[in-house]
């Protein structure tokens, strides 16, 4: 029938959307590019939309350090794993320092978790944390 058809369309021009852009981007002249989460929740689409679209950025090419500003996220879920695994990823494969900022709640639980190992401690740390992150 026409409107099973039409109803099929448009759920399928949906799921073709990109997803709702939650991030903003703040350069700074000392070369530290600073990324604003959008909140309340943080979620795998999200997290990977803004990987791509940092590596497609030529100012990441300028920054020697980059902080991933969790104020406005007051939850990583549901796969909040897959979320964490892709920010270390990312760190690793571009060999700059990375930082999260301003954890709180279920979030700072989360990351205080994976930084019990030493090789992702190394690779993205938190804001004040001394140590060298890639």
């Amino acid at each position: 029938m026409w409107w099973t058809d039409r109803k099929k369309q448009q759920k399928t021009a949906q799921c073709r959307k990109p997803p709702h852009r939650r991030w903003q981007f703040e350069d700074s002249s000392m070369g530290v590019l600073r990324v604003l989460l959008g909140g309340p929740t943080l979620g795998v689409k999200d997290v990977d939309a803004m990987i791509v679209v940092l590596n497609e950025r030529s100012m990441i090419d300028s920054s020697n350090e980059i902080v991933f500003d969790f104020a406005a996220i007051d939850m990583i879920g549901p796969h909040w794993t897959v979320v964490l695994a892709i920010l270390v990823r990312f760190a690793l494969a571009r060999g700059i320092k990375c930082h999260m900022a301003a954890l709180h709640g279920q979030p700072a639980a989360v990351v205080s978790m994976y930084h019990k190992s030493s090789r992702i401690k190394c690779s993205i740390g938190t804001e004040n944390q001394t140590s060298r992150a890639a």
